[in-house]
């Protein structure tokens, strides 16, 4: 026999399990991040440096779509 008494225990029961199983992080559904990769080519002519010298090399991205450098 179904009472109002059991149906109340029952619903603060299914609360508790919803709360605990929220704070473990089972209930939300994963993101999946999309990794991007990029790959830069540099081909460098007439480069040359002193063995056990340190070197530097600076260089600059340039954006085609906004057509500035990028920082």
């Amino acid at each position: 026999m179904v009472t109002i008494d059991n149906m109340f225990h029952a619903a603060v029961f299914l609360a508790l399990i919803y709360l605990f199983l929220q704070a473990r992080g089972t209930m939300k559904r994963k993101e999946v991040q999309k990794i991007l990769t990029h790959h830069l080519y540099f081909c460098m002519r007439d480069f040359g440096h002193h063995v056990g010298e340190d070197t530097e090399i600076y260089f600059s991205l340039y954006d085609t779509k906004k057509a500035k450098y990028s920082r």
